[in-house]
């Protein structure tokens, strides 16, 4: 379990533990986040949003990687060999989209958008 988050700036975290996972007494002796055990319906809820929300993510990312490609042409086929190796720095000579690809990520984009904004109206009431 990790304190730190993806910001430099301070957060006011809270965690919601899930009362059927029965942890609460392991993450108190581990963590030092404020913490509420949430129960039945309300756990219920929430966990569907997050798994919605883990699903709509990886969704997007396979979309949004087969959107939009960068076109880069070797000169060699050495060139080819230590670009596909990562040996060597692929510079963009354009870019290849999917605009059926990219319309299905932007929609998944939105759609997860919609879950997480489900998600933070949720959880007001433990964050306070």
């Amino acid at each position: 379990m990790s304190n730190e988050f993806h910001k430099e700036e301070s957060h006011n975290a809270v965690a919601l533990l899930f009362a059927s996972c029965k942890i609460e007494h392991m993450f108190k002796e581990r963590s030092g986040l404020r913490y509420v055990v949430v129960k039945d319906k309300e756990e219920n809820r929430l966990a569907g949003m997050l798994s919605s929300a883990g699903n709509l993510a990886a969704s997007f990312s396979e979309h949004q990687r087969s959107a939009i490609a960068c076109v880069a042409i070797a000169k060699s086929e050495e060139e080819y060999v230590a670009m596909s190796l990562g040996a060597m720095q692929i510079k963009p000579q354009g870019i290849a989209i999917c605009a059926g690809c990219l319309a299905q990520a932007i929609a998944t984009c939105e759609e997860n958008l919609a879950v997480l904004k489900d998600i933070q109206e949720a959880t007001k009431k433990y964050a306070a």
